[in-house]
């Protein structure tokens, strides 16, 4: 660029894009700041919408009047040069600035609907990305003039694009022109010249010294800050909500007036409050957030009647963690006066200094703090029937940004933010954030920094008490098997279970179980002791659970498939009073110390007589109803002990919200030592039910599933998402559904609504599908219900709102309800919660902590370990463990949405993805899938399926295809025995070269661009170390080499190079065609056009053609 245009210098060559400009009206050519080359990338980015324009709207008196406006304008523009400019990006290495030496006015009418109010018609005009200014014409500002038909009155809009003019400049031309207009012109300084940008911003700073002072601070930050998750910097203006409001006047006095006594100005204290607000908001301790700072300096110190761009945008991090509130307001200060030393630097630049090297955003808040001496300008101009009605800021490409309008006395908050949050709530945050600052300066100022809370009163109360308005009666001091007994006494001869040919009437079980409880009495057996239940299941393990639970004890299902050495370690563990099992698996069962009774061996009946009674024992509703062991972190399995209080809750629910009719079969599915058998038994049997048991070799089959669901006319199934999905594709091949079904219950795992499973439940009318959440700590404490058509059923449902008698709150680490909206760890209270862990009573003051949330003095809530976050509905989303997180390249990733991708494949059926290490420890993702019938899907295949849908950065670098999946005793996917991939399975490691000219074309210019040695035809332009300014200049060279005018969106769409070229070709090839239906057939043109396409094209261009009628 320096050889081709020495800025400043009109004599200079000149690009040839400018030709249409007359060589004696240009007075300068200079190359663009870097916000300008920011703005400038993200204008061309979208290319329907111009976000960074800047509007006033004036009320004019009559028609005279709007000339004398326009002349006034007009003679800012000519004083200063920056006015005077036209920005030129093609065909030249570097985007630059042309100034002229005259340009005029664009002036247009406005038209609009005479039937409407012309005034809320034209302030339509002034929202975000309304108007597109044409940057490559002198000046890159318009107005746009109108009469109202009602009156005499004229309104006039003028539009100033932000790349030529900041905040402060717009109140510079609108203090001239009202100096114009009331002949007062005389009294404005000279205007000053515009200098070189570029060099003007790196005068003072060498690029050594910003590359080593950005490295210092930003090398270890390894992903984005994104408030709320939103990362998208390169959102649309359309969905951007703005709100704003005056600080309140004893805050902003108190704010003003702790800044004079810590020796900071107000701007460090809002800062510091941001920086709060953004720590909450993105779960994080260590936070980057954007500010804009005068980076110009001639622009800053000399005349202050100087127009143009003087401000940069550039990443400020602050830590949070272990700092009290006064040494994290030191902190800040200090940070800010260092970045202030480097000003200038470029963001781009200083991106690539960070841990992420450049790939993708740093951060997606930024906090703009206006010191606006001249503030009142909007509110004083009133000049010869000229008046400002109101003014617009342009919106940033950030989709979080907060505006600080110091006015001394008064602040102004303005948030612009995604519609995705609310910019009202970040401006309710901040208040609050500088609201308990000024709390804790002024009563505890050694305060840990993030102890301070942002958010505001009203909203803690939301999320913690109207959210969880859930309480409802239920009987607290009844007894599980309780439940039971009374339903056997309203519907003794209905069948309460079935397993084959064999059942038992609600009478016949409650008499058995009646014979087995005074036995178990008689061994020992009562409150709070343990039974052990090592059974198959069968109508004995029916009898041998609701025994146990009439003698006055509690369960603990030992699963006969378990190891040995697990099932010893449990019994050793628990220490069972006894053991129930069965002859079949006798000698399967380790030596344990306690006692063991063959359920099967001898009748009943022989064990005690029918005419004793139970013994009357003491039990509460406090006492324990089962323990059931689970994996736990240490490889030692731990033992939930759950009373029966909790569970009584869940069953009284069960009843309330899903009723069961009498006599409906409910399948039960789930293993026993699986928490959901529980739900299934007494759900089933505490309302008059049928339970159906399930054989082994049955449950693992869809078919004989399906065919037992059909012959059994089951109308409830609890089942797993697997299962659920094996179902689905067993139904979707054979066209048979289980008709009778209205109510299947998955839990256990996430549920996905695949495709087949939408196609399962469209084949049976009228039957819904219950997402269930809960740990066995708690079992079941959300519910969502998809009801209606299932085609308008989300593919990751929600797990819904908390259940009755549960709370749930999503705590931060320091156990505070985060924000609504933000992410944090599920924590769970109310009437669900287990005792805790048996013999583990560390492990349970670890999970089971007290609830600061509840008056009760005891009250206790449930750690999870899980992630979630609060949405619009009232619903919680489930995002997975907080320790699963898996972060690839800077970017936090959620697998389930890979997951979800991948099955929406017409050749996959279920879908799976993790995160293993290469030899070097590099950790990537591995997707694995199962096909839907014999035609496998490719591994190209499936990586162009997920290009087209997900960044690159969430594209899995290696594709495993199962047969089918490993599963867990309890039917989850067993992710623990995916086996790890071969070396043919990475989606192309190794390097290829560039195939056929337009990959060799672009594989040249990006060789050129990026300074590598190489480019393959599967390399990624950004992985290569491209980034925005590079974009753009690939752009202008891919439309000179290759003749095609191309968005610089298409680089990011499609930054794989094989991709960009097949994209690339796509668009010549209907170049070509447009060409020939507009110029008519050209057959030495169309000869080379057809010559060049594949022959599968060729003869779908004569069908076409065909179809259409031409002839040849």
């Amino acid at each position: 660029m320096v050889d081709e245009i020495r800025a400043g210098d009109p004599h200079d060559s000149f690009p040839e894009d400018a030709a249409m400009f007359p060589a004696e009206n240009v007075q300068g050519v200079y190359p663009l700041s870097s916000l300008q080359v920011g703005m400038l990338f993200h204008r061309l980015l979208d290319e329907t919408r111009d976000t960074y324009v800047l509007s006033v709207l004036f009320e004019v008196r009559a028609r005279e009047q709007i000339e004398l406006l326009i002349g006034a304008l007009q003679k800012v523009i000519d004083r200063h040069d920056i006015l005077r400019t036209a920005i030129l990006w093609e065909n030249v290495p570097q985007p630059v600035q042309v100034v002229h030496r005259h340009a005029s006015l664009h002036v247009e009418p406005l038209w609009v609907d005479p039937a409407r109010s012309v005034l809320e018609q034209v302030k339509e005009q002034m929202r975000p990305g309304a108007q597109r200014l044409d940057l490559r014409s002198a000046p890159p500002m318009s107005l746009q003039t109108v009469a109202d038909p009602r009156s005499e009155k004229w309104y006039a809009l003028l539009h100033v694009h932000h790349v030529i003019c900041d905040h402060e400049s717009l109140n510079t031309i609108l203090e001239e022109v009202r100096f114009f207009l009331e002949g007062r012109d005389h009294e404005l300084p000279a205007a000053m010249a515009l200098d070189d940008p570029a060099k003007q911003s790196l005068r003072d700073v060498s690029i050594q010294d910003v590359d080593a002072f950005f490295r210092r601070k930003l090398a270890d930050i390894d992903e984005p800050t994104a408030p709320f998750g939103l990362l998208d910097t390169h959102g649309e203006a359309a969905t951007i909500e703005e709100a704003c409001e005056v600080l309140d006047a004893g805050l902003a006095s108190r704010i003003r007036s702790w800044a004079r006594r810590l020796g900071l100005t107000p701007a460090r204290l809002f800062h510091a409050a941001w920086g709060l607000v953004v720590a909450h908001t993105s779960g994080r301790s260590d936070v980057v957030f954007g500010t804009v700072l005068l980076a110009n300096r001639a622009l800053r110190d000399r005349s202050q009647h100087s127009v143009g761009m003087s401000v940069n945008t550039l990443p400020l991090r602050l830590r949070l963690e272990g700092e009290t509130l006064k040494d994290f307001l030191e902190q800040t200060q200090r940070e800010l006066s260092e970045l202030l030393q480097h000003a200038q630097a470029s963001l781009a630049d200083v991106q690539r200094c960070a841990g992420t090297n450049g790939q993708g955003p740093l951060f997606s808040a930024l906090l703009n703090y206006r010191r606006n001496p001249r503030g009142q300008v909007t509110q004083a101009f009133n000049a010869r029937g000229v008046s400002i009605l109101a003014r617009t800021d342009a919106w940033t490409n950030y989709p979080i940004t907060m505006t600080v309008d110091d006015l001394d006395p008064a602040f102004v908050l303005t948030a612009y933010t995604d519609q995705r949050t609310s910019a009202q709530r970040f401006i309710g945050y901040l208040q609050q954030s500088l609201r308990a600052m000024m709390d804790a300066l002024d009563d505890s100022p050694h305060v840990p920094a993030l102890a301070l809370n942002i958010v505001p009163d009203t909203e803690l109360d939301q999320v913690i008490h109207s959210l969880n308005a859930t309480a409802a009666p239920y009987p607290q001091q009844k007894l599980i098997h309780g439940l039971y007994v009374e339903q056997a006494a309203r519907t003794p001869t209905q069948v309460a279970v079935a397993h084959g040919d064999r059942s038992l009437t609600y009478a016949e079980l409650d008499r058995k179980s009646d014979l087995l409880a005074k036995y178990l009495q008689s061994q020992g057996v009562g409150p709070d002791r343990l039974v052990g239940l090592f059974v198959e299941r069968s109508l004995d393990m029916i009898v041998g659970l609701m025994g146990v639970l009439k003698a006055g004890g509690a369960y603990l299902p030992v699963d006969p498939s378990y190891p040995p050495d697990r099932v010893r370690y449990m019994l050793e563990d628990a220490r069972p009073v006894l053991v129930l099992t069965q002859q079949a698996l006798r000698s399967q069962l380790p030596e344990t110390s306690s006692r063991v009774m063959v359920l099967d061996e001898k009748p009943l009946e022989q064990l005690a007589a029918p005419e004793t009674s139970l013994s009357d024992v003491a039990s509460s509703s406090a006492n324990l109803l089962y323990v059931i062991y689970t994996s736990g972190s240490t490889g030692r399995p731990k033992g939930t002990a759950m009373p029966h209080r909790s569970m009584v809750n869940l069953i009284e629910w069960h009843r309330h919200e899903l009723p069961l009719r009498e006599g409906a079969c409910v399948l039960q599915f789930a293993a026993l030592s699986f928490d959901v058998a529980f739900q299934e038994v007494f759900s089933t049997l505490c309302c008059g039910g049928t339970l159906v048991l399930v054989d082994e070799a049955v449950r693992k089959d869809p078919r004989s599933m399906i065919e037992l669901l059909q012959a059994r006319r089951i109308e409830r199934l609890f089942v797993p998402p697997m299962m659920l999905q094996a179902l689905a594709d067993h139904a979707m091949t054979t066209g048979v559904a289980p008709a009778e079904l209205r109510d299947v219950i998955a839990a256990g795992e996430r549920l996905r609504v695949s495709p087949e499973i939408v196609g399962f439940f469209e084949r049976i009318s009228g039957c819904r599908l219950h997402n269930h959440y809960g740990p066995t700590e708690t079992h079941v404490v959300t519910s969502a219900t998809l009801s209606g058509s299932p085609q308008a059923w989300p593919a990751l449902p929600s797990i819904g709102k908390p259940i009755a008698n549960t709370r749930i709150y999503i705590l931060d680490a320091r156990r505070r309800p985060v924000p609504f909206g933000a992410i944090g760890e599920i924590y769970i209270a109310g009437a669900n919660l287990a005792r805790g862990y048996l013999n583990r009573q560390k492990l349970s003051c670890e999970r089971f902590v007290a609830d600061p949330f509840d008056d009760e003095p005891c009250a206790r809530m449930y750690r999870t370990g899980d992630l979630g976050r609060w949405l619009g509905d009232g619903q919680i989303e489930y995002l997975g463990r907080n320790d699963e997180q898996v972060k690839i390249r800077g970017y936090r990733i959620e697998l389930r949405e890979i997951e979800a991708q991948l099955t929406l494949h017409e050749k996959v059926r279920e879908a799976a993805v993790c995160v293993r290490e290469d030899v070097t420890g590099a950790k990537k993702l591995v997707a694995y899938v199962t096909p839907r019938d014999r035609d496998v899907p490719t591994v190209d295949t499936l990586r162009a399926h997920l290009d087209g849908v997900l960044p690159a950065y969430m594209v899995p670098s290696a594709f495993v295809v199962l047969e089918r999946f490993p599963l867990t005793p309890s039917g989850k996917l067993d992710r623990r025995n995916l086996p790890a991939p071969e070396i043919s399975a990475d989606a192309h490691e190794k390097y290829e070269p560039p195939s056929g000219g337009s990959e060799q074309t672009l594989a040249e210019i990006w060789k050129d661009l990026l300074r590598v040695s190489r480019v393959g035809r599967h390399d990624n332009f950004f992985d290569l170390g491209g980034h925005s300014i590079l974009a753009m200049q690939a752009v202008t060279r891919i439309r000179s080499r290759l003749s095609i005018d191309i968005p610089i969106k298409l680089i990011f769409d499609y930054p794989i190079l094989q991709q960009l070229s097949a994209r690339l070709e796509e668009m010549i090839e209907q170049q070509s065609l447009d060409r020939l239906a507009v110029d008519g057939a050209d057959m030495d043109r169309l000869a080379q056009t057809v010559a060049s396409l594949p022959e599968s094209r060729v003869a779908e261009l004569l069908q076409e053609l065909r179809m259409e009628g031409t002839s040849w």
